[in-house]
């Protein structure tokens, strides 16, 4: 389904190291989008959101980021790609259906794995 790497990043002489997570099914790449570039935005935050719409507590969560929009609600999430509207020029991802607790256990997964990431 997906696959959490370090990856080399080169600008001029500047080296960097990143951890990325990538989907293998092309409908599902703006997930990867949306985790390293969006939920970690909100410090974890937007985990305690989702679980929230889960428990009942809010009826639905509709948001965006930087790069993706998305609409929440208690059995399915939504995902898409905010440059998708932005002519032929701009390469988009697909928008992508999961299935919400699917998505809690995806944003815990990456933001612990990018936590334990940066501590090293």
């Amino acid at each position: 389904m997906y696959q959490i790497r370090e990856v080399v990043l080169y600008r001029g002489e500047d080296k960097r190291k990143r951890l990325v997570i990538e989907f293998v099914e092309p409908d599902q790449a703006i997930l990867g989008e949306f985790l390293m570039t969006d939920a970690p935005m909100f410090a974890g935050g937007i985990l305690q959101e989702i679980d929230a719409v889960i428990l009942g507590e809010r009826a639905k969560m509709i948001g965006s980021g930087n790069r993706c929009g998305w609409e929440i609600d208690a059995d399915q999430a939504v995902i898409n790609d905010l440059f998708a509207d932005m002519g032929d020029d701009v390469p988009s991802m697909p928008t992508c259906t999961i299935e919400t607790k699917k998505l809690a256990e995806l944003v815990d997964i990456w933001l612990t794995k990018r936590k334990e990431y940066e501590g090293k």
